[in-house]
């Protein structure tokens, strides 16, 4: 994939970043033969964050199925804020002390407060 990818970037001496988009036909069970779009990343890294190389050029390989219309990079970036998005409500079930509360009401108040948060979080990552 990286002797096909158009998108390059060196972000720092010693780090390679490819990013692109392939397509693949994948049979289902219920819906047959159906397109998915793959987006990849594929850092390689030379150099460690300290300066000293090294012996084998360290790959790390990133693949993101989605069906979204946008771009690379937007795809990337949507799935790391998830990563985040899923901490704050891990946090936030442990600061509430989720597992003490019982009944539905406490389990919808804690649901609206973890979308107000994610809410939040996403608008602050849009700035």
């Amino acid at each position: 994939m990286k002797k096909v990818c158009r998108n390059i970037n060196n972000p720092r001496e010693g780090k390679t970043v490819y990013i692109g988009t392939t397509w693949r036909n994948v049979n289902t069970e219920n819906k047959g033969e159906i397109c998915v779009r793959a987006v990849y990343e594929i850092i390689e890294r030379t150099l460690d964050p300290n300066g000293q190389f090294l012996l084998e050029p360290e790959q790390e390989i990133n693949l993101y199925l989605t069906s979204l219309d946008l771009s690379d990079e937007d795809v990337i970036e949507l799935y790391h804020n998830h990563a985040v998005c899923e901490q704050y409500h891990s946090e936030i079930k442990t600061d509430m002390d989720y597992c003490a509360f019982s009944g539905r009401k406490m389990f919808f108040y804690i649901h609206c407060v973890c979308c107000k948060m994610y809410s939040r979080v996403i608008s602050y990552t849009r700035e």
